[in-house]
């Protein structure tokens, strides 16, 4: 088993031209045997991640997922923006432009995980859904 402290791996750059330097802290680079990596990024006012996409022109195909943990953050998927608060997330496929910013008056903090496309998850998902439908 391995713990990682937030703060252990941080560094604030900006991303993609993206302008004003967000802070990531990335989780087992090293260790992670998951598929997905796992970052979070702390967007404060004003911070932005540039538009950009991932596929084999820019580096290889990767897909995102954004999950708002705290605050509000803007999203804009193939030209199309979305206000994101906390728990709301954005799933961006390989090769699809998209970017992220926040003109809010507070920081936004967002559990990034990106990866390679792969198979679906199986594990567990027709309870899940089943228990979706009853309401619970």
């Amino acid at each position: 088993m391995s713990i990682q402290r937030r703060g252990e791996l941080h560094a604030a750059y900006p991303l993609h031209d993206g302008g004003q330097p967000v802070g990531v802290d990335w989780y087992f680079p090293d260790e992670n045997r998951l598929g997905p990596s796992v970052q979070i990024w702390r967007f404060e006012p004003g911070a932005s991640e540039g538009e950009h996409r991932h596929d084999e022109s820019t580096d290889r195909d990767l897909d995102e997922l954004y999950l708002v943990v705290r605050g509000r953050l803007e999203v804009d998927i193939d030209g199309v923006g979305h206000d994101l608060g906390t728990g709301d997330a954005a799933y961006v496929r390989a090769g699809v432009p998209h970017s992220a910013h926040n003109p809010f008056d507070e920081a936004a903090e967002v559990v990034l995980m990106f990866g390679e496309p792969g198979t679906l998850p199986r594990h567990n998902q027709a309870g899940f859904r089943a228990r979706m439908a009853e309401g619970s």
